[in-house]
């Protein structure tokens, strides 16, 4: 239909995609140039795509992006316009949203991927230290080893805590709810770590009984861990209970029982989600994340000494019922949030989260554990930091399209997400909203070239206005009146 209606245009278009294929070079309707990505960078039909649209880079909605007063959040949640982080600092920006794009996964050597489009720009660290841009289509053609660059120790962007309340039980002998139920809230613990704390150990060394009771297990080993854990649980009726050892076991050794018979503590934490993942509250806040991750370690978490070179690293190993959930990608994820780098292993009967030797000193300032034992046995030097990247492995389609979004026009033109340092959409994005702003006026548009509106018929400058500012950004534009196609 458009090619029908428009059939000079059609013309041009073909002509152009022919001399793009021949010169890797296009030209616009006004005559301006733009270098395409040559034979080996590129196929053919990628090539004359390009020689008539712009393309655009963006992630899945689901990435998250840190977000200043909001926390680390999905990118399909923000609001227009944010302040974000770029890796070293917060820098304004917009969100927009992209459509449907195919995906690329670029997996790196730490067992972590990440997933953009084709012609989203990431920043690599050469064997000189010095930052260079490719598109995740570059990479899949790559043979050559590359290290993917990490973000730098987020700033602060303590959001919310948000905790879903539970209501009052309610039975039909008694509906408006049964009287005696402790009407108890995760809320009432008002420090956001020591909350992290306790709910992060509850899901390390914890269960929920079948009574609908909470329990904190405690071994021999690390009972001077109880003082602190009974200080934090005081707004609760706390039960503390102690197994004693059997005689006719010599080996035995006791555990220390925190009980807290709750139902509505029970569902609350059970509503979080926290059996399957890291909870979608823990993103939003540092200090609350922070907690989680001291209470996860200090339960499953150890230390690994080299005494040869005096360094060390720190484990966490999970059982397998954790092989088949989101928290080794989750943890290793909030790690990388303190600049922390990990690597994650599996066998078929566990998960085991590493961190690099040159960043156990890191987690042991911005982490550590409860036990003092364990945080003592840190060494307190570790080496240098090295550089803040990660290897690159492979990168591969998909095959999948997925529904994108992107940040435009940071102040920096970069933005971090999933911990790694991505480069932000321009004119592509701002080019969309220009659209949609003339098509409400009832502009007739024939084509879009790179960054030209080509409109049919004539009309007067006044209504092109509206393409001054899109969104927060100035955009001016130029106007011509041009006869190519009459």
């Amino acid at each position: 239909m458009w090619g029908r209606k428009f059939p000079q245009a059609m013309d041009w278009i073909l002509s152009v995609q022919e001399q793009a294929l021949r010169t890797r070079t296009s030209f616009s309707a006004f005559g301006r140039p733009m270098r395409l990505p040559s034979r080996d960078e590129e196929n053919d039909a990628a090539v004359k795509r390009k020689a008539v649209d712009y393309p655009c880079q963006c992630i899945p909605g689901t990435n998250r992006i840190l977000v200043y007063g909001r926390g680390y959040v999905q990118i399909q949640e923000c609001d227009s316009v944010v302040k974000l982080w770029d890796g070293n600092q917060y820098v304004q920006g917009s969100v927009v949203h992209a459509g449907y794009k195919p995906i690329v996964e670029v997996i790196l050597a730490n067992g972590q991927s990440f997933y953009c489009s084709p012609e989203h720009r990431l920043l690599l660290l050469n064997g000189r230290k010095s930052g260079t841009w490719k598109t995740a289509h570059q990479l899949t053609m790559e043979t050559q080893a590359l290290n993917l660059c990490i973000t730098d120790e987020v700033g602060n962007p303590d959001g919310n805590i948000n905790i879903p309340p539970e209501h009052n039980t309610t039975h039909w002998k008694a509906p408006n709810g049964v009287h005696n139920t402790n009407l108890l809230s995760w809320d009432m613990i008002t420090d956001p770590c020591e909350l992290g704390v306790v709910l992060g150990r509850l899901a390390s060394d914890g269960s929920v009984t079948q009574s609908r009771a909470l329990r904190w297990i405690i071994a021999e080993h690390e009972k001077d861990i109880l003082p602190y854990l009974q200080k934090i649980l005081s707004v609760f009726p706390v039960k503390y209970r102690c197994i004693a050892e059997p005689k006719n076991n010599p080996n035995y050794r006791p555990l220390y029982y925190l009980d807290i018979a709750s139902v509505m503590l029970a569902r609350q934490y059970e509503s979080l989600g926290v059996k399957t993942r890291i909870p979608e509250i823990m993103w939003n806040n540092t200090e609350l994340l922070r907690g989680f991750l001291r209470g996860w370690f200090d339960g499953d978490g150890s230390v690994q000494v080299d005494k040869r070179s005096n360094t060390c690293s720190i484990v966490l190993t999970m059982g397998k019922p954790m092989i088949h959930t989101h928290y080794p990608e989750d943890i290793q994820e909030a790690l990388l949030l303190f600049g922390i780098r990990s690597v994650v292993s599996r066998t078929p009967y566990s998960v085991r989260i590493c961190t690099r030797t040159r960043d156990s000193i890191l987690f042991r300032d911005k982490i550590g554990f409860i036990n003092k034992d364990k945080q003592n046995k840190i060494p307190t030097t570790s080496g240098k930091l090295g550089w803040r990247s990660e290897r690159i492995r492979s990168a591969r389609y998909t095959g999948d399209a997925v529904d994108m979004y992107d940040v435009v026009n940071t102040e920096t033109g970069r933005f971090m997400t999933e911990g790694f340092i991505v480069h932000n959409s321009t004119a592509a994005d701002i080019l969309k909203r220009g659209l949609v702003e003339l098509d409400k006026r009832g502009v007739d548009l024939a084509l879009q070239v790179h960054d030209e509106f080509l409109c049919d018929g004539y009309y007067p400058e006044t209504l092109f206005e509206c393409l001054k500012n899109i969104g927060p950004f100035d955009t001016p534009f130029e106007l011509n009146y041009y006869n190519r196609w009459q």
